[in-house]
């Protein structure tokens, strides 16, 4: 596993570079990498204590951060912790921005959609800054924060207490004709039929034949996209941080209903029989149509969406709280 814990912009001179152990102090990013979540965890809270020593002890003050505000301007909830959070950042000396590129920090005010809609306009103004949520839904599932938690884990974000987390994205290509269907998405990239009837479709991985598959589509899902569509047709729960991707048949008529994980080198190919029409689909947008005789490509893209955790085995625990 590897982790990089956020510092702002401060510098220190050649000579006064800190290190620690495995935990290397280098301009405004701590790297380190560790067995065990244990592990990180202490040697994380380790280097943050001691980089706050260190900027006291060279007289550097600890440099605020910028927040964008992405908010969900249909809940009445997310627009009115929008004014107490800017408030309460403002009075923790920190800064404010309506300009992504300038932030270091987004914090999105939504539920699921709003988080995978932020994720998705920082990828496609190319940039990489990392997210923090705070639920104003119903499941928000993606979300770490609350309206009862959103003040301790804005101090603990302030303070550089936190793990940001290298999330994997899922791109798609496919060329109709003189048509071109291309995309990538934080959550899932859906084949589904167009209308009526049933989808047949050949799957090959990395070139070799699977299978022939007559079903209704086929949701192909990142790690942090498992615990949505694709749960609920079957898919398995997996490790957020895993460099993983599955493809889960959607209502297939076959015995074999279970979903394939694949890792990071695959390539999935989804050759669309003739006669057949779908849409291709990226985190809920559909792009287009597919018709019968082209494929549609499927690989984990070669970005990432960086999300901001604070709270410990959070993974683990919103399995709990959410789906038990």
């Amino acid at each position: 596993m590897r982790y990089r814990g956020f510092y702002g912009n401060c510098e220190f001179s050649e000579e006064d570079q800190v290190y620690w152990g495995k935990i290397k102090l280098e301009k405004d990013l701590c790297t380190y990498e560790s067995d065990t979540y244990d592990q990180i965890e202490t040697e994380f809270h380790r280097a943050v204590d001691d980089y706050l020593l260190t900027c006291e002890e060279f007289g550097k003050a600890i440099p605020a951060l910028t927040f964008y505000l992405f908010v969900n301007s249909s809940k009445s909830l997310a627009l009115s912790l929008e004014e107490k959070i800017k408030e309460y950042l403002v009075g923790k000396g920190q800064k404010l921005t309506s300009e992504l590129e300038e932030a270091d920090i987004l914090l999105s005010l939504g539920g699921d959609g709003t988080f995978i809609r932020a994720a998705n306009l920082i990828h496609d103004q190319g940039l990489n800054t990392p997210i923090f949520g705070i639920n104003c839904g119903t499941l928000g599932y993606l979300t770490e924060g609350t309206k009862h938690t959103v003040w301790e884990c804005l101090d603990q974000i302030i303070a550089r207490k936190f793990m940001e987390e290298d999330r994997a994205r899922i791109w798609g290509e496919c060329i109709d004709g003189g048509e071109e269907l291309r995309g990538t998405g934080l959550n899932e990239i859906l084949l589904a039929k167009k209308d009526t009837g049933i989808l047949t479709f050949d799957i090959l991985v990395n070139g070799q034949y699977l299978m022939e598959l007559r079903a209704d589509g086929m949701i192909c899902s990142t790690p942090t996209g498992a615990t949505g569509y694709a749960l609920s047709c079957g898919g398995s729960f997996l490790t957020p941080t895993s460099n993983l991707f599955q493809l889960t048949p959607l209502a297939p008529h076959t015995l074999l209903n279970r979903s394939f994980v694949l890792d990071e080198s695959a390539c999935v190919e989804l050759m669309l029989n003739p006669g057949c029409e779908a849409n291709m689909v990226v985190d809920g947008n559909c792009l287009g149509t597919i018709h019968g005789g082209y494929t549609l490509k499927i690989k984990l893209s070669k970005n990432t969406t960086k999300v901001i955790s604070v709270e410990r085995d959070s993974f683990i625990h919103r399995i709990s709280q959410n789906f038990t």
